[in-house]
Parts: C-alpha cells; structure tokens; sequence
C-alpha cells in the first residue's frame, strides 16, 4: 500500500465516522421531535379533556341546583298538605279514587278480553252492549 491509499482510507474511515456520528445525531433528533410532538398532543387532548370536564362539572352543579329546588318545593307542597286538613281529605278521596277505578277496569277486563279491548271501548266511548251498527 502507498502512502496515497492509506491517507484515501483514512479519510474513508472518517467520513464513515462522520457518516455514522450525523446518523446518530438524525435518529436522536427525530426521536426529540417525536417525544416533543407526544407532549404537545397530550397538552393539546389534556386541554381539550379539561375544557369537557369543565362543561360537565357546569353542567352537574346546575342539575344539582335543579334538583335542589325540586326538593324545596317538594317539602313545601307536603308541608302545605299536612298542615291543611280539608286538602289532606281530598288527597285522600283522589287516592281512593284511582284505586276504586282501577280495581273497575279490573273486573271489566275480564269480561271483555283484556284490558286493551276494554281501553278500545273506552276510547271510543261506545257502549258493548251497543248493537246500532249491527244492522
């Protein structure tokens, strides 16, 4: 070997040093830019997922508050029925009411087929032992 080859292997050898030094020096970088634009993903999602959290978190306290006045009214109506006794008597009759025609459309149903037949009857106001249409 010439002295012209060894210096043309030795500036080979450190170009291929060079070579691999900025390919190790690419791959970190593009590594850098991955973990950054992971970050910068996850602040942006984060935000976003903070922004619906808040709206959820407004929009529970206002249920609640919804909620706390169905409440408070609630209390007051039945405070109201239990202190007046004449709307505690019709409360009563409204009760019994709804039992006793339930317990109708009971006994009906049995005569009838049912209970949707008898709602048709009653629908539609026709008596069944109507026979006008009959002929």
């Amino acid at each position: 070997m010439t002295i012209m080859d060894i210096d043309q292997a030795m500036l080979l050898f450190k170009l291929y040093q060079r070579l691999q030094r900025l390919t190790k020096r690419y791959w970190d970088l593009k590594i850098n830019l991955i973990f950054i634009y992971t970050k910068y993903y996850i602040w942006v999602t984060n935000g976003l997922l903070h922004k619906e959290y808040e709206a959820l978190q407004r929009s529970k306290h206002n249920l609640w508050k919804e909620c706390e006045t169905h409440k408070r009214s609630s209390r007051t109506l039945n405070d109201k029925l239990l202190k007046d006794d004449s709307l505690k008597g019709q409360l009563h009759d409204v009760i019994k009411l709804h039992e006793e025609t339930d317990t109708l459309k009971k006994s009906l149903a049995k005569y009838f087929g049912g209970s949707n037949n008898l709602d048709k009857l009653l629908m539609y106001n026709k008596s069944p032992m109507d026979k006008s249409s009959h002929g």
